[in-house]
């Protein structure tokens, strides 16, 4: 089993070859994915992201806007009885 691929490490920690690229030059191995893995993880990184949003930290909504969703217009709530 030879070095992995730059799309084997970005896959496995689940970001873009770019941003492997970026961290590559921050100092994280890339000569085994457990390696990138223990690295990724030990600077913070260990929050793996998915989807459209590239994990981008203010792609999704906000506490304030879930809340009212799940609020709604007096939807979901009981009224208090007195």
């Amino acid at each position: 089993m030879g070095k992995p691929t730059v799309q084997e490490i970005a896959g496995a920690l689940g970001i873009n070859s770019n941003r492997l690229s970026q961290l590559q030059k921050r100092g994280m191995p890339v000569h085994q994915i457990r390696k990138a893995r223990e690295w990724f993880a030990e600077h913070g990184f260990n929050t793996v992201h998915h989807g459209k949003s590239g994990g981008a930290a203010n792609s999704g909504p906000n506490m304030e806007t879930k809340i009212n969703s799940i609020i709604g217009k007096g939807r979901g709530v009981m009224p208090l009885k007195d």
